[in-house]
């Protein structure tokens, strides 16, 4: 069925008039037609009367005193001249302007349904989002525990394995001031000092025995060309503190007195180490 092309509704054959031009139907209402009135072939909808031009064909100028009989006035056009036509005009460009305004309500109301969804769906998705950092907040919190109790752990057997070493340094004894030589046997050696000392020596006490650090050389070159290695710490781990103190107490009482020496009266005493600090003072 044909839609009015003024009020967009459904037309019936009997209440239609046509366009001759754009062939455009038009309830009779809609035009300002007697609903029983016939319609010419020659009918031009408001739409079409508005594009045709207008010109004046008149041959000669109207006077502006009197009527000249020999240009009489223009004949009134029936067609073009109603003074209904400038109405019908208004009126369908107001049903075209009330149609455009329900087609924006239309846009409107669809373009606020997708954004009332696009927001429901955004919520639903932060909430889902919410739940899951939760979720995982708590997995880190029970994380966290275990992790705690893995470095009191670690913090317990880092202080256990120092005691050890601490008890273990006490079977140790260190010996300074011991001259160097090549293919020196340090058994031996300990033999003797043990000797010096006055101890009993066994080697079944001793755990382990070597000199400290790497092998290092004076800068003055000996007697017979090559250099003389620098005296290292000799380290011995006995297997019983005990040892370890006889050796520590037998050296204590067999150390030399310190020397001390002033040039004169009332100066200050100096500690006498080698022969140096003696040519220093005197």
């Amino acid at each position: 069925m044909v839609k009015c092309g003024a009020c967009g509704k459904f037309l019936s054959t009997t209440d239609r008039a046509c366009c001759h031009k754009c062939t455009a139907a038009y309830h009779k209402a809609c035009v300002a037609l007697p609903t029983l009135a016939n319609v010419k072939d020659s009918w031009i909808c408001p739409g079409c009367k508005i594009k045709i031009p207008k010109s004046d064909n008149t041959p000669c100028k109207p006077h502006t005193a009197g009527n000249d009989p020999a240009c009489p006035p223009p004949a009134e056009d029936v067609t073009h001249g109603s003074a209904e036509e400038p109405k019908l005009d208004l009126a369908v460009e107001i049903r075209s302007l009330r149609n455009e305004l329900k087609s924006v309500r239309n846009e409107v109301r669809e373009y606020r349904r997708e954004m009332q969804a696009a927001l429901g769906s955004f919520d639903t998705k932060l909430c889902e989002f919410e739940s899951r950092l939760s979720a995982i907040e708590k997995k880190q919190e029970q994380i966290s525990l275990p992790n705690e109790k893995i470095e009191e752990a670690v913090s317990d057997l880092k202080f256990q394995l120092n005691e050890r070493e601490q008890d273990l340094l006490a079977n140790d004894l260190e010996i300074t001031g011991v001259p160097e030589k090549k293919g020196e046997n340090l058994l031996n050696l300990s033999s003797i000092l043990a000797i010096k000392l006055g101890v009993t020596f066994d080697e079944r006490n001793i755990v382990h025995l070597e000199r400290l650090g790497p092998v290092r050389r004076n800068r003055v070159e000996g007697s017979d060309g090559d250099s003389e290695q620098r005296s290292r710490t000799i380290a011995i781990r006995f297997a019983r503190r005990a040892t370890r103190d006889q050796w520590v107490r037998a050296a204590r009482v067999r150390r030399n007195g310190q020397i001390f020496a002033r040039k004169a009266e009332g100066n200050g005493s100096i500690y006498i180490r080698t022969e140096k600090d003696v040519e220093k003072i005197f």
